[in-house]
């Protein structure tokens, strides 16, 4: 079996994003139709959309989805140093609590999913504070960022690769967003 390698191809959005999956899972399976294919996807609903395309298209057997946040719990395991994961409800009910605390100006937007964008300096200030009081009220759960992070420093401690990281098989960054530091280390790290 000739060594793991990294690549980075560019392809457009839409149908040829698809064709270029079917053809890659393909080929990374290399005729071993239940070698395992992980597929990090942007969300839930695009990996979704991507396995009924594979379905339609030979298949996905041993072909999972999942966010990169998702591949950094497996990889940590239920080691996370006693803490709960940060769930996105806890998540956003810890920004809408350090909202209403900081009061001022971010109290009349508590409630509003999208926060702070053209800052004068008192709004600044206030989601500085905000901010503060968000970090303190999630400190007690590891959050997606962190486990990134420990995931990263774990792989890159390994001297062999680690049995969660072979379980996932081949790894497939579909169409990302954005990648974050956290993000670009482990994915260095698992490559």
């Amino acid at each position: 079996m000739e060594p793991p390698h990294s690549t980075i191809e560019f392809v457009r959005p839409g149908r040829a994003t698809h064709v270029w999956i079917a053809s890659t899972v393909r080929e990374l399976k290399g005729g071993d139709p239940l070698a395992p294919v992980t597929l990090v996807v942007p969300n839930y609903y695009a990996g979704r959309q991507i396995r009924w395309t594979l379905a339609g298209e030979g298949g996905y057997v041993n072909v999972r989805s999942m966010l990169l946040g998702d591949v950094a719990e497996q990889i940590v395991g239920v080691e996370t140093g006693g803490q709960h994961p940060l769930s996105p409800v806890l998540e956003q009910s810890a920004v809408r609590e350090a909202s209403r605390r900081t009061g001022g100006v971010l109290a009349p937007v508590a409630h509003h999913p999208a926060r702070i964008e053209h800052a004068p300096s008192a709004m600044a200030r206030a989601a500085l504070e905000a901010f503060d009081t968000f970090e303190g009220l999630i400190h007690p759960f590891a959050d997606r960022t962190r486990l990134r992070k420990v995931a990263a420093r774990r792989l890159t401690a390994a001297t062999e690769r680690p049995p969660a990281l072979a379980e996932l098989g081949a790894l497939v960054v579909v169409l990302p967003v954005r990648l974050d530091p956290a993000d670009v280390q482990l994915l260095a790290a698992a490559a």
